[in-house]
């Protein structure tokens, strides 16, 4: 299992870097995970007759597990719903 070292930046922002130093992980700036539902709402909303998630991460350009996870997430917060494959906006 690899060793995480976090530490702080000159700036004060937090860099996380693996053991092998490279390849740091992804963190989102303040706001942008809100920006994100938002981009995966206004889609949905394009596309009344729904959309399978693979077609929301093509459209998007994101990994499908990406968005996968938000889709749950939009759904515990009963702003989505899903009807065998196809993902729609609740109204």
């Amino acid at each position: 299992m690899p060793s995480w070292k976090y530490f702080f930046q000159r700036e004060g922002t937090l860099k996380v870097e693996n053991y092998l130093g490279r390849y740091p992980m992804a963190r989102l700036f303040t706001g942008e995970k809100e920006c994100r539902f938002d981009d995966v709402l206004r889609l949905l909303q394009r596309h009344q007759w729904g959309l399978r998630e693979s077609e929301v991460a093509e459209i998007l350009q994101w990994h499908r597990r990406t968005v996968n996870n938000y889709l749950r997430d939009l759904q515990a917060q009963k702003r989505v719903h899903k009807e065998g494959r196809l993902w729609f906006l609740d109204e």
